[in-house]
């Protein structure tokens, strides 16, 4: 029996040009992908990609903290402070493995951010991170033999699709650069099926892609070995009376790889493990309260707003829209080709997703029914899974199966090609032609039906913010000493987080009390908040707006006290920020008159 992935027909006349100039190809779908991604990031680009960011809330701030933290840990040879930071929360720093670090993105990016920065950097990293999934993905296609249009579909399905657009936004290139996975797939399938090279070779590729998931989201690294048991579990299931035959002649091959690249990753990621385990600023326990609300619903894979009662969206946005017609051609694709076994498994392990995509809980009216997901936040390693990342595994299983679908509708093989033609044999000739040609008609159509609805549930382009550092920050790290201690007002947090990204733009001369990353509150539990005293009592309600009135003079004495016991060595505020009159007269009194005011800044020292 051949094998389900190689059941799948292939249009030979639509191939012929496909495979002749693969490689040419490839140049050109890339290309395609590179040029709507320029056009999606143009406000950036236009306006300056070193001073530019697409906003300066907390997780692109974060992010471009990320990069330009591991650039600087490389150049100054310090490679322990890549897994732990004391330039953010200082004194005690913070554990970057408990982070979404980014580490690995860091590192390919890292020649940018020593020449240009690490702004430019980061608009490098989210312009490049839907061409390079969209290019794998297309990659991963072709590897099962999809045709270059079918697989050049898939790839903006994946690259492109409501998974990344939503998330991109706000940053996270740590569930945006996800063109490991297609790799990943690719090697498994060399591991399990084809088996055409050395299984050590195999191993090590294995163990490579594994790392470099380690650090760039442990998050999708446990989504991607969930999908990939659910995977092997429908395949058994489908190919049941050829298991035997399997386990005989390549069982021994795939274990043998799946163990010696265990054993290479087991070894190499021990002390990272341990670091993020029981390292410096660890965390304890779960993370998010009620991550399992944090979902999607049935309503939000045809609504691109299709919120629902107990579901919140992550970033902001619905990640998890597909549309209706998108919908319609995986349900008629999967049914009319429901008798390739790749169908079936495609169609099986997007169901799975789905599932685990609505979270611990589905909510018909009054009514809340539990859902698989639940257990997962029971389970270690597994219960701080946002369930709408799942939202990217359905992106790409949906890639795959819209590949297949579109392969099968421009299938046309038909019987004119053959050398000795009878008059019946003609007419069934003309009629397969007709036939065919209706076939490409209804492909073409199945991409219009797929493309547009994502195109225009998008926010594209992009906005940019200016991000570049306030007048006279330069000055105040020349007259304090090498890593101070600067607190901001305002604080960096999700809102707002700019003084990180001027931080990292300074090349990390001072560090920062407070910022915007997850460490160890009193119980060791996940916080994002700094301890509660005078100082961050003052700073708390001049944010929130309430704080009217100047300090008394014991109250200013305590707020001095607290200050040098929290060994900030300077404050700074920013001249545009809420009740910066109220707040500059308080630490007057605490601190004395300011050692440098600008027309963006004002500082004291402590």
């Amino acid at each position: 029996m051949r094998d389900d992935i190689e059941s799948v027909k292939v249009n030979e006349s639509t191939n012929h040009f496909s495979k002749s100039y693969p490689k040419l190809i490839a140049l050109g779908v890339l290309f395609l992908y590179l040029i709507l991604s320029i056009c999606i990031w143009h406000r950036v680009w236009i306006k300056g990609p070193t001073t530019w960011i697409v906003n300066t809330t907390g997780d692109p701030s974060q992010n471009v903290w990320f990069i330009g933290w591991f650039a600087h840990s490389i150049s100054t040879l310090n490679f322990s402070a890549t897994l732990h930071s004391k330039a953010m929360f200082a004194p005690n720093g913070v554990s970057l493995l408990a982070n979404p670090a980014i580490q690995f993105p860091s590192l390919v990016l890292t020649p940018f951010t020593l020449l240009f920065g690490p702004v430019f950097s980061f608009n490098l990293a989210v312009t490049l991170a839907p061409v390079l999934n969209g290019f794998f993905c297309y990659l991963m296609c072709r590897h099962f033999n999809i045709g270059f249009l079918g697989s050049g579909v898939a790839g903006f399905v994946f690259g492109f699709g409501p998974f990344v657009s939503v998330d991109l936004h706000y940053g996270h290139l740590h569930v945006t650069w996800l063109w490991l996975i297609p790799l990943l797939v690719i090697i498994f399938d060399e591991i399990f099926r084809k088996q055409s090279r050395n299984y050590i070779l195999n191993s090590l590729y294995l163990t490579l892609l594994l790392i470099a998931q380690f650090f760039t989201s442990l998050e999708f690294l446990a989504i991607f070995a969930l999908m990939s048991l659910f995977a092997a579990f429908i395949w058994a299931v489908l190919n049941l009376s050829r298991l035997g035959s399997w386990t005989r002649t390549k069982g021994a091959y795939c274990v043998k790889s799946l163990v010696l690249a265990a054993l290479l990753s087991i070894v190499i990621l021990s002390y990272p493990t341990w670091q993020f385990v029981f390292g410096p600023t660890h965390l304890n326990g779960e993370i998010w309260p009620n991550i399992g609300k944090i979902s999607t619903s049935l309503k939000s894979f045809i609504f691109p707003h299709g919120e629902s009662a107990g579901v919140r969206f992550v970033s902001g946005g619905n990640g998890d829209f597909l549309g209706p017609g998108t919908l319609f051609v995986l349900i008629a694709g999967t049914f009319v080709f429901r008798k390739l076994k790749v169908v079936l498994l495609l169609a099986s392990l997007l169901v799975v997703a789905v599932v685990f995509s609505m979270g611990s809980s589905i909510h018909f009216g009054h009514l809340s029914i539990p859902m698989p997901d639940a257990i997962l936040t029971h389970l270690p390693g597994l219960y701080d899974i946002f369930p709408s990342r799942f939202g990217a595994v359905i992106d790409l299983v949906c890639a795959g199966l819209v590949a297949v679908v579109i392969e099968q509708l421009l299938v046309a093989k038909s019987r004119s090609e053959e050398t000795e033609v009878s008059k019946t044999a003609r007419l069934h000739s003309k009629k397969s032609t007709d036939t065919a040609g209706a076939r490409r008609w209804i492909g073409v159509g199945a991409v219009i039906v797929l493309v547009i609805p994502m195109v225009m549930a998008n926010q594209w382009p992009y906005k940019a913010s200016n991000a570049g550092t306030p007048n006279g920050l330069d000055n105040i790290t020349h007259v304090l000493p090498p890593n101070s201690s600067i607190a901001f007002y305002a604080v960096p947090s999700g809102e707002e987080a700019p003084s990180m990204i001027w931080q990292a733009e300074d090349n990390f001369s001072f560090n920062i009390y407070g910022g915007y990353a997850l460490i160890p509150g009193p119980s060791g539990r996940a916080t994002e908040s700094l301890p509660l005293n005078t100082f961050t009592f003052l700073l708390s309600a001049a944010s929130l707006g309430v704080l009217s009135t100047t300090l008394t003079p014991v109250d200013a004495r305590n707020l001095q006290h607290t200050i040098a016991s929290q060994n900030i060595d300077a404050v700074v505020l920013t001249v545009n920020s809420k009740n910066y009159l109220t707040l500059r007269k308080d630490f007057a009194l605490a601190l004395g008159p300011p050692i440098l005011a600008t027309k963006d800044i004002v500082a004291f020292r402590s």
